[in-house]
């Protein structure tokens, strides 16, 4: 089995679709779960953060070959788009609430429900531990490897 890193020099280097390909589909389960966990559930959501992260790791690739476990790098990266899409959204909610306000004499409640405590609460302890153990266990039970390739 190859390694990430051996994936990703090939892609680097040789724009290999293949190489790209497997990447994708062996750690894509890793990006899109956790954005779902990270953005409240919400399936559309986490579909475009899995697709930046991608994107963002096709423009970066030859950087990053020598990173080590890419797990670390994809989780961190998926929580920061998934962060920075939520921050994004939230201001244009609010300027679109001015804007109706400004246009109204009604006034608009902010109803929002707290949904997906559970994946916030897990994301906090995950962003809690350090590098080793967090990559660990994003590879063994979001990832599902074996023991032996966490070890690895």
């Amino acid at each position: 089995m190859t390694d990430d890193s051996d994936l990703l020099r090939r892609y680097a280097w040789s724009q290999s679709d293949e190489a790209f390909g497997e990447l994708v589909r062996r750690h894509l389960n890793l990006v899109y779960r956790a954005a779902m966990r990270q953005n409240g559930g919400d399936a559309h959501r986490a579909q475009d953060a899995a697709q930046a992260v991608f994107i963002l790791l096709a423009r970066r690739a030859a950087a990053l070959v020598e990173h080590g476990s890419l797990a670390g790098w994809l989780h961190a990266t998926t929580g920061h788009i998934v962060r920075n899409t939520l921050w994004d959204e939230r201001r244009r909610q609010a300027r679109e609430l001015e804007a109706t306000l400004m246009n109204s004499d009604k006034s608009a409640t902010d109803a929002a429900p707290d949904a997906g405590l559970t994946g916030k609460l897990l994301e906090e302890a995950l962003n809690g531990l350090g590098r080793r153990d967090r990559e660990a266990i994003l590879l063994r039970f979001f990832e599902e490897r074996s023991f032996a390739e966490v070890g690895v």
